[in-house]
């Protein structure tokens, strides 16, 4: 209500949840999901901490009043990481009410974690897994906790081997194996010690670890234990301490996927979700406090990564410095560099826990050094990993890691696979990488300490020139190729060589797509590390992807690096060449005066060197800015200026555009006539050049004059030229707006069910493209379906 009262199929389009879903959210027959939750608050504007802090009070709530989560049924909604074995246990039926524990029952568990809190449906999980498999005949039920260090296992483990003490009245066993550590428990020792807590005295123990293995699962024959088995090394280091009998069960933490270790289910654990990292600081420090600087309070959160070990040393910071504010703690965390220093109180240290799963990876060769040498030996997993500290994007694939360390990409991703399994990085699909924050600046840390300057500037540049060439490859199948410009730079840089091939559009787009937010960073990171010109060659390789995309933020973002570069080294030329493509993606972005500023001092820098191409482009960028900013007159001066250079060069694509952009400004101060005219010449001259993107958009554009012409049958005809051709040249966003206007005037005509399939049609690609034109032409063209009902159904 506060929000106005939005309609279910509003809230849809913001929560991309379906409108059932939130219908039955709002309800209140039934309580909905957190996700659920904090979309359905985020859509109406509200406060989302608020609201799902209501939301565990009601969770708590229903918990108290109904059974205990999880006893005695399966894992309604369970995580994307729960795997489980390939013969599940089946859903147990409700449990009898627990026996009490004897009084003699050996009892080992540390003490639980005051101020554990979330991870419910980790917890549901685990009680169902390890209460339903507890009585399969000569089978104990096994549950496995695996992921990275400080994401809180032993916590977790803890916590539920608490909740079901009283489920295993003959008692419960707790060993840390430090598995990771330098001197990994001996499970002999391990079992002569059950076996003492057992009654068997030491010296009738037998020799060998393996009779003593036998011994104790003798012993457990007809108990009803539990045994939890912290910081695992890996499936043969707790073998010998599985017992074979049911009504046991074992719970096992590691840092390794355990993956070999056969009969149990696997709970891979992540980071904390943000609401339950937020429940997890606020029992630490304090909910009102964290509420009274809710902007300090997400930035803490932010750094912490979700990691609870993380999280549970900033709120002990906090607490123990009553006169700290909750921004003096973000602002010291804000500096990546100092992060890991500042996660750290007593014995509690983040940087401690990477450490030791550094320290446990296995050894391997050392890689070369020099950017233009062929492959060398494997790296070893600890080298590789300071090698990904040297990159900032928010993920790498094989092939990138393989030109960072040197090596072929089969060596590379078996690397990379070593790290995954120790939980040291995240894989997000088939030969992708990624870590979390935390890790990321661990690596960094680690590339310092263990790289020379000359191995970090050669990884770094093997890695930038693969990913130049790459794009280049990607982008030679884009539709609107200009390969002049593109090419400018290339033969300064030499080819890597393992550059992907690109069957077709669909597929580089699909590389275009992983590796966008790479790429720019890539940018970023080219102007800062090194001297060459990298920066600008992989900048002018992605800008042809991110301009056929319409992805208008992400092309400004870019073109700010490299004006700023290009300005700082004297490079008037690709200055102005920046600067052009920043004043047209401004424009785009409705932000006029700084478009403006952007193609003043474009023309500036190419009137200064007198090139014709770098002239007939500022004069095209800074008329287009003058065309937003609703100045017709100067922009056509402009835009005449850049045709005539056009003529003068003879380049048949080059008019084209020229003519278009002349006709689109003349039809609106000199009429349709004048305007259509100089569309019709340049369909003419690019048809000849066979500019098939240029015919394309020409005839949109004769298309859209038609209609607003009241020609609707002619400009049906020549939109859908338009949509068709752009479809066979891959030109997906233009084929977008081609439809949108087609259904526009489709709908004039009254063909209402055509025009809201193309409306439809088009509206699938308006969503992965930033242009604030197609998404108004969307939304205003929904309007109109809305408002009118259909007359006429052919």
């Amino acid at each position: 209500m506060a929000a106005g009262s939005p309609s279910y199929q509003t809230l849809a389009a913001r929560t991309h949840f379906s409108i059932a879903t939130l219908s039955r959210a709002a309800a209140g027959n039934t309580l909905p999901s957190r996700e659920v939750t904090a979309a359905f608050v985020t859509a109406c504007g509200g406060d989302v901490a608020y609201w799902l802090a209501e939301h565990e009070q009601v969770r708590s709530l229903l918990g108290y009043y109904s059974p205990a989560p999880g006893a005695g049924r399966a894992l309604s909604n369970p995580n994307r990481n729960l795997s489980t074995n390939p013969n599940p246990s089946p859903t147990p039926a409700p449990a009898p009410a627990p026996a009490p524990a004897p009084a003699a029952g050996i009892a080992q568990l540390p003490a639980d974690i005051g101020d554990f809190s979330g991870r419910a449906e980790q917890i549901a999980f685990l009680r169902s897994a390890l209460i339903g498999g507890a009585d399969r005949p000569g089978q104990a039920a096994i549950a496995m906790v695996t992921g990275s260090g400080g994401v809180g296992k032993t916590s977790l483990a803890v916590a539920v081997a608490h909740q079901l003490a009283d489920r295993f009245p003959d008692g419960q066993l707790f060993v840390d194996l430090h598995g990771m550590g330098p001197l990994p428990r001996d499970p002999a020792d391990v079992l002569r010690t059950w076996l003492s807590e057992l009654g068997t005295p030491t010296d009738t123990q037998p020799a060998g670890t393996d009779a003593l293995a036998a011994r104790f699962r003798g012993q457990l024959v007809g108990k009803r234990m539990l045994i939890v088995i912290d910081n695992a090394k890996d499936s043969s280091h707790l073998s010998r301490l599985l017992p074979a009998t049911a009504g046991c069960a074992v719970l096992v933490t590691s840092r390794n996927r355990l993956a070999e270790l056969p009969g149990g289910v696997r709970l891979d654990l992540e980071p904390l979700s943000e609401f339950d990292a937020l429940t997890m600081l606020g029992e630490v420090v304090g909910a009102e406090r964290l509420r009274a600087e809710p902007s300090a309070t997400a930035q803490i959160l932010h750094a912490c990564a979700g990691l609870p070990l993380a999280l549970r040393i900033a709120g002990a910071r906090l607490r123990a410095r009553p006169s700290w504010s909750v921004a003096t703690l973000a602002t010291r965390l804000a500096d990546q560099s100092r992060r890991l220093d500042e996660l750290r109180i007593g014995d509690l240290a983040v940087r401690t826990s990477f450490e030791v799963s550094l320290a446990a990876l296995p050894p391997g060769a050392i890689a070369g050094a020099d950017p233009d040498a062929g492959p060398s030996p494997s790296p070893s997993p600890s080298r590789l990993f300071a090698l990904l500290g040297l990159l900032t994007g928010p993920s790498i694939s094989a092939a990138a890691a393989a030109a960072l360390a040197g090596i072929d990409e089969d060596q590379a991703q078996e690397t990379l696979e070593t790290l995954v399994d120790s939980y040291l990085i995240q894989t997000s699909g088939p030969g992708r990488y990624h870590l979390h924050d935390l890790l990321r600046g661990f690596a960094a840390e680690l590339a310092v300490q263990e790289l020379s300057p000359e191995e970090q500037t050669a990884a770094v540049t093997r890695c930038l020139r693969w990913y130049i060439h790459a794009a280049a490859a990607a982008a030679d199948h884009l539709p609107y190729r200009t390969p002049r410009a593109l090419q400018r730079a290339l033969p300064k840089i030499p080819p890597y060589e393992a550059i992907p091939a690109f069957a077709d559009l669909d597929a580089a787009k699909r590389w275009f797509r992983d590796e966008r937010p790479n790429l720019l960073a890539a940018v970023t990171l080219a102007d800062a590390a090194l001297p060459g010109p990298e920066a600008h060659a992989l900048a002018l390789q992605t800008s042809e992807y991110l301009f056929a995309e319409m992805l208008w933020s992400d092309q400004a973002e870019l073109c700010r690096v490299i004006e700023q570069r290009t300005r700082r080294i004297g490079d008037i030329a690709g200055n102005a060449q920046a600067l052009s493509t920043l004043a047209f993606a401004l424009g785009r972005l409705h932000l006029q005066d700084e478009a403006l500023d952007a193609g003043q001092r474009c023309v500036a820098a190419a009137e200064h060197l007198q090139d014709p191409r770098i002239l007939n482009n500022a004069y095209t960028a800074y008329g287009a800015a003058l065309v937003k900013a609703d100045r017709p007159l100067e922009a056509a001066s402009l835009i005449e200026r850049a045709l005539e250079i056009s003529r003068g060069i003879g380049e048949p694509g080059l008019i084209a555009k020229d003519l278009i952009n002349l006709g689109l400004i003349l039809r609106q101060f000199a009429g349709p006539a004048e305007g259509d005219r100089h569309l019709i010449e340049a369909v003419r001259i690019a048809r000849a050049a066979d500019e098939l993107y240029t015919v394309a958009y020409a005839t949109n554009e004769l298309g859209t004059s038609q209609r607003d012409q009241g020609n609707s049958r002619e400009a049906v005809r020549l939109l859908t030229q338009a949509a068709n051709l752009r479809r066979t040249i891959g030109d997906h966003t233009g084929r977008a707006e081609s439809l949108l206007v087609l259904s526009s005037a489709l709908l004039a005509l009254g063909q209402h069910a055509d025009a809201r399939a193309a409306w439809e049609e088009a509206s699938l690609i308006v969503d992965d493209v930033d242009d604030a034109y197609l998404r108004r032409l969307r939304a205003d063209l929904n309007a109109m379906f809305t408002a009118s009902a259909p007359s006429d159904s052919t």
